[in-house]
């Protein structure tokens, strides 16, 4: 599997792949206006198909002594590719780019389903995760 930053070009088979009905317009938008050295999206190619995607998110903070920390988001697998490992390399990606951004730590959240997945790759259980859904916001 090649591991590369999400391009322009993708929109078809990223939006396929995050099951989403984004238009061309603002993924572009986003591609060209979110994204950056604190804000990545990798993917996994295999064949000239793109089989599984991840999100970091660098946040610069003032606590830790003006630490980084990262925040790994969205890891998606087709499904026809799971259980083969491609999640796992793309996660293990995802840190080796925070530690290379010098963040001290990483982070995510995930199902209980899931959390010996993310054991297994070396990400421990830590506290708990809070959250406010806005199930009434619009979704456009």
């Amino acid at each position: 599997m090649i591991i590369r930053h999400l391009k322009t070009e993708d929109y078809n088979q990223y939006s396929n792949l995050i099951d989403s009905n984004i238009t061309f317009e603002k993924y572009s938008s986003f591609l060209n206006s979110v994204l950056g050295d604190n804000h990545l999206i990798i993917v996994g190619e295999e064949k000239e198909s793109l089989v599984a995607t991840g999100t970091l998110l660098v946040e610069e903070k003032l606590t830790y002594g003006s630490a980084r920390m990262g925040h790994i988001e969205n890891i998606l697998v087709d499904p026809s590719y799971r259980k083969k490992g491609y999640g796992r390399k793309i996660v293990e990606h995802l840190v080796q780019i925070a530690q290379d951004k010098n963040c001290y730590k990483v982070s995510l959240s995930c199902t209980l389903e899931l959390e010996s997945f993310y054991d297994k790759i070396g990400l421990k259980k830590h506290e708990i995760s809070m959250r406010a859904l806005f199930l009434d916001r619009k979704l456009k």
